[in-house]
């Protein structure tokens, strides 16, 4: 659900490429990689809120996230109050 979602909102950006599981949007602003496994998904990205997470609100708010590097964990729906302050 998710890879077809993202593949459909993003196909006919500039910035946006597809290879088999990985999604990849690299402009000016970001550049974040969105992998997606049967289990889980992965993002790597430069920006603090990736365009990725905001696709990801938008389907469903309720999946845990995990920062490993940064060594912090919240809940996608979290971010509603930093995306609508966009």
């Amino acid at each position: 659900k998710f890879d077809n979602y993202i593949l459909m909102n993003h196909m006919n950006d500039l910035y946006y490429t597809k290879n088999c599981n990985k999604h990849e949007l690299s402009s000016e602003l970001e550049d974040s990689k969105l992998f997606i496994h049967n289990t889980y998904i992965k993002i790597i990205t430069t920006s603090n809120i990736s365009t990725f997470f905001k696709d990801i609100y938008s389907i469903n708010d309720n999946l845990f996230v995990v920062d490993f590097k940064n060594k912090d964990y919240f809940f996608v729906e979290d971010l509603k109050v930093k995306l609508l302050a966009e």
